[in-house]
């Protein structure tokens, strides 16, 4: 065996590979794009969820969005007053804090109060309840109560009490909607703090049948 070709082939190997691995450093160099540092701060402030509820693909692309101008520093539901707080300082300007909206579940009916049509043996999950004939329960339109609101709240708003009712703690929950988003029956809305009057039912039928699957 000729070592000289090995060591030639090693050589030119090497070669190609600084010669390549420089002409990479160079492009990217070139063509690097500077990330303003406001971003960066921004970023920090807020919570990484990425959850897409203030309009954009993620936290990288909202933050860059406010520190353009194409949004406002209230941007982020999920973040709150102190990523709202925080923004402000890191852009220099007075933010005021937005009444936030509360998520309200329109349905009180739990085991004692609605009538199953069935046993669900499955997945700890509503989306997958309503996946089989709509979930066990008579009433086609009322909450499962398996928790799949309760998962999706980064703030642990949703209470799910022994007999299945789901309720929201009006202090924790900070309206960024994403228990609306995640629930199969469309049950949760958002609505104001101060609404005094609402609707805790979401059956559509006439009351004669409504009372017949849930008292």
């Amino acid at each position: 065996m000729d070592l000289s070709l090995i060591w030639k082939a090693v050589v030119a190997l090497a070669g190609l590979g600084l010669l390549f691995g420089g002409v990479l450093a160079i492009a990217y160099w070139r063509l690097a794009v500077e990330l303003d540092p406001r971003v960066e701060k921004i970023l920090e402030a807020l919570p990484g969820s990425n959850c897409g509820i203030c309009g954009y693909p993620g936290c990288e692309a909202a933050a860059e969005a406010v520190v353009e101008g194409e949004a406002s520093p209230d941007v982020c539901l999920v973040g709150g007053v102190e990523a709202l707080k925080a923004m402000g300082e890191v852009l220099g300007v007075e933010v005021g804090e937005r009444e936030r909206p509360v998520a309200l579940v329109h349905c009180r009916g739990g085991v004692g109060e609605s009538v199953p049509k069935a046993r669900y043996m499955g997945l700890d999950s509503c989306v997958a309840a309503d996946l089989v004939a709509g979930g066990g329960k008579a009433c086609k339109y009322g909450c499962l109560g398996l928790g799949s609101c309760r998962e999706a709240c980064p703030r642990g708003a949703v209470r799910i009490d022994d007999k299945g009712r789901v309720t929201i703690d009006r202090k924790r929950c900070n309206g960024c909607g994403l228990c609306v988003e995640v629930c199969p029956k469309n049950i949760i809305t958002l609505v104001p703090r101060d609404k005094s009057a609402v609707v805790v039912c979401s059956n559509q039928d006439k009351a004669a049948a409504g009372k017949k699957v849930c008292t």
